[in-house]
């Protein structure tokens, strides 16, 4: 069953492709599209400006911990707004449900307005992880290129019937974003957690997570270099070194280059 946008356009670009395939749950051509895309590198930017954020990264670097974030969290007011149609067949909106829990990733080290939002004004840090490590792992299947659309136009494609079924909805809904967040170049750790909630044995976090509407930490990967930003305290930088390096992490001050004005 193929996909169409509210506005009648097609889907443009691999981004729009990956998201649609899943929409429609053609999970061959999913798997074809993440592998062929997937970067070497990732990195996630990381704000250090209170005590709790420190904490959380020396978590993140100490215990190997992905900590992933609920809606409500993110700084995207639109984050997984999904477009519909009403019984009157008027244009109707929702936001999705508070199950999904994300974390973000990039393919882009030293981007400007990413360091300037989400590692605090360059006073924070960034991780790069090996992207190797991640596709010989479970963690793999759960990483989704966001696609991007026109501010203009709605993000939902509907299949030919108007309706979508299964289990991938969520996850469809999760991998939208407004154009003017393109310089992202997101990769999205999605976890939908609404098929656990019913479970006996579930994880006493996970319905912590799920009763107070907070974030999930997560077994993951310790990064493999650790970039330091260019306004870092020096005693939070200390910190960060002081752990990471007894690990055999690598850390860089990042600073300005004289002629191209960018971080390195």
């Amino acid at each position: 069953m193929m996909p169409v946008m509210l506005n009648g356009a097609q889907p443009v670009g691999w981004r729009a492709e990956y998201a649609n395939a899943l929409g429609c749950r053609n999970l061959t051509l999913v798997d074809n599209i993440r592998q062929n895309n997937f970067p070497e590198r990732l990195y996630r930017y990381r704000s250090l400006n209170s005590g709790a954020q420190l904490a959380r990264v020396l978590d993140e670097i100490q215990k190997k911990t992905l900590y992933l974030a609920s809606r409500t969290q993110l700084n995207d007011p639109l984050e997984m707004l999904a477009y519909g149609t009403s019984n009157e067949g008027n244009p109707d909106k929702e936001f999705l449900s508070d199950c999904p829990r994300i974390a973000a990733f990039t393919d882009t080290l030293g981007n400007m307005p990413m360091l300037a939002h989400y590692a605090d004004s360059h006073k924070g840090i960034c991780f790069e992880f090996d992207a190797e490590e991640i596709r010989n792992s479970h963690h793999f299947q759960c990483f989704h290129p966001v696609n991007y659309y026109d501010d203009t136009t709605p993000p939902f494609v509907f299949c030919e019937d108007g309706r979508y079924e299964g289990q991938f909805v969520d996850e469809y809904i999760m991998l939208h974003k407004r154009d003017s967040w393109s310089y992202e170049n997101e990769w999205r750790y999605a976890l939908c957690m609404c098929p656990y909630v019913d479970k006996k044995d579930t994880d006493p976090f996970l319905q912590k997570a799920l009763r107070e509407n907070t974030g999930l930490p997560i077994k993951f990967f310790h990064p493999k270099a650790i970039y330091l930003g260019c306004h870092i305290d020096s005693a939070v930088a200390q910190v960060i070194e002081e752990v990471a390096v007894p690990l055999g992490i690598d850390t860089y001050d990042m600073r300005i280059g004289q002629r191209s004005g960018e971080p390195f």
